[in-house]
């Protein structure tokens, strides 16, 4: 779970055309509850194939 909420902090570059803050920030909801993490997602999204940079990334949206 540590490795999510940092992706969804780390901007989108042109060296890391995949960061999520960009694209997923908004829509990804991490809570806790009896313990557990909890994701609420109110958007799905995927490629065909990954991006290869920014301009790739900010065209297939």
């Amino acid at each position: 779970m540590s490795h999510l909420k940092q992706w969804l902090k780390s901007p989108t570059t042109e060296s890391c055309p995949v960061g999520g803050r960009a694209g997923y920030y908004n829509v990804i909801n991490i809570t806790t509850s009896d313990l557990q993490n909890v994701l609420d997602l109110c958007q799905f999204r995927s490629f065909h194939t990954p991006p290869k940079s920014q301009a790739n990334h900010i065209n297939s949206l």
